[in-house]
């Protein structure tokens, strides 16, 4: 289901991690960022989660509504490496009702602390059907990883935040007001095309006109910002 906000700026890359990844980080938090710095030298404050949910907690009707902070509703998430809580407040409560204990889901959010806990502010909470998802995620994260150790070129996919440096990037680098035509043109695409179950990887490449590489790139992007996602495999929609 879609819960995508709209935005007024360019957010943050959601990167895919492991929960330990963020929990043994250092938090963060200045005038205008909250993020991790995380063992591997860079930092990150939009990630993206793959795990089972292994606790929910709803308010109810006699909550107290007199805080500006309540309502809050909150889910557990366990990916193999650990546990986090995902809380949201207010409207933003909505996203966690289809949501059991039990289910797989896929969660973009922001890394957020309060006293000693860091949980996790949803952006989007969809559920994951298929588990074989759960070993693409771990295969994804295990390449992303092994690319910072060894130095090589990472893809914006996966890029750190600013505070990183990326020159081992900016060969491959697409000029931003050119990856913004790209991906526009990509979710032209597929709002022309899509009749409910998704637009083919094929029928997009045909319409696109564009450079592999930067098709590729914008498909990516527009995966992890959270704008489109994969439905079934070979397809894409648009959150």
């Amino acid at each position: 289901m879609s819960q995508n906000r709209t935005r007024s700026f360019k957010r943050a890359t959601a990167i895919k991690m492991h929960i330990n990844h963020i929990l043994t980080g250092k938090y963060v938090k200045d005038d205008i960022n909250h993020y991790i710095e995380t063992k591997f030298g860079f930092n990150i404050s939009r990630v993206r989660i793959l795990g089972t949910i292994v606790g929910k907690w709803m308010p109810t009707p006699n909550t107290d509504h007199t805080s500006e902070r309540t309502p809050q509703a909150t889910l557990i998430i366990d990916d193999g490496t650990e546990t986090i809580r995902i809380k949201a407040w207010k409207n933003d409560i909505k996203m966690f009702e289809d949501i059991q204990i039990g289910d797989i889901v896929d969660v973009i959010g922001h890394v957020r602390k309060y006293e000693s806990e860091i949980y996790i502010t949803p952006e989007i909470i969809r559920k994951i059907e298929d588990p074989n998802w759960e070993l693409v995620r771990e295969l994804e994260i295990i390449e992303f990883l092994q690319r910072v150790k060894s130095g090589s070129n990472l893809s914006p996919a996966a890029a750190p935040s600013p505070q990183v440096n990326t020159t081992h990037s900016e060969p491959l680098s697409t000029e931003p007001y050119e990856k913004s035509i790209f991906k526009d043109k990509i979710l032209e695409i597929i709002r022309e095309f899509d009749e409910g179950s998704g637009v083919s990887i094929t029928l997009l490449k045909e319409h696109a006109h564009m450079p592999e590489i930067d098709f590729q790139d914008a498909i990516t992007e527009l995966i992890n910002e959270g704008t489109i996602y994969q439905p079934s495999a070979g397809k894409y929609k648009i959150l």
